[in-house]
């Protein structure tokens, strides 16, 4: 089975990115997914979280506020820090087990989406590492779509996680180990859907059939 890392900055395209592999058969674990499940599955995190953000951080139904603990942690670094230092270990625990899992099942290609790929520290050796990037205009429109105003993206997008780099260049600058293993990044031109990442992510899509995964299937 081969092992694929998909990384990239906010607003990226990275999940398109992800629907590529999936339309080849591949499993894609979704980081930011997983890591929401968590907020409610796992009673631990949550008794954590409450701990350290306030009983009311989450509805009566213990269902999170993310919109309030986003506000919380993405102005103000330490909060995130605290947060990720919660969320973190549990989310690398889930990723090999499922890793393990999917190799019973015969899986030929397992996908990673992580934005934070640098900060969680998963000790695995991933057969290809691809940085998805996204000129700033194309970002900040999938951001919006989401339903933030302007400014919270670009303030999301300036936060400067090293963890979440926007170019490939910055990824080696941090991580030179992953040079070997790196693609070049798919650029997401800007022409596509309504957010101007699909075309971008669809050219890639003949590079990957050419490539050597499409041999696997």
């Amino acid at each position: 089975m081969k092992v694929i890392a998909v990384t990239g900055g906010i607003g990226c395209g990275k999940t398109e990115f992800c629907n590529v592999f999936k339309s080849f058969g591949a499993f894609v674990f979704s980081g930011d997914d997983e890591a929401r499940k968590l907020h409610f599955s796992d009673k631990q995190v949550s008794d954590n979280i409450k701990r350290e953000f306030g009983e009311t951080i989450y509805e009566p139904n213990e269902t999170l506020y993310r919109a309030k603990l986003a506000a919380i942690v993405f102005s103000n670094p330490s909060k995130l820090h605290i947060l990720n230092l919660i969320i973190h270990p549990k989310l690398i625990e889930k990723f090999h087990d499922s890793i393990k899992e999917e190799k019973m099942k015969t899986t030929k290609i397992f996908v990673l989406e992580a934005a934070i790929l640098l900060e969680l520290k998963i000790n695995y050796p991933f057969d290809l590492i691809i940085n998805v990037t996204a000129p700033l205009k194309v970002r900040l429109k999938y951001i919006t779509d989401r339903g933030l105003s302007k400014e919270q993206a670009i303030a999301r997008i300036k936060r400067g996680d090293p963890a979440a780099p926007s170019d490939t260049a910055t990824l080696l600058r941090l991580h030179p180990s992953y040079y070997p293993r790196l693609k070049p990044f798919v650029e997401s031109s800007g022409a596509g859907n309504s957010h101007g990442v699909t075309g971008g992510v669809y050219k890639a899509r003949e590079r990957i059939h050419r490539g050597m995964l499409i041999r696997d299937y």
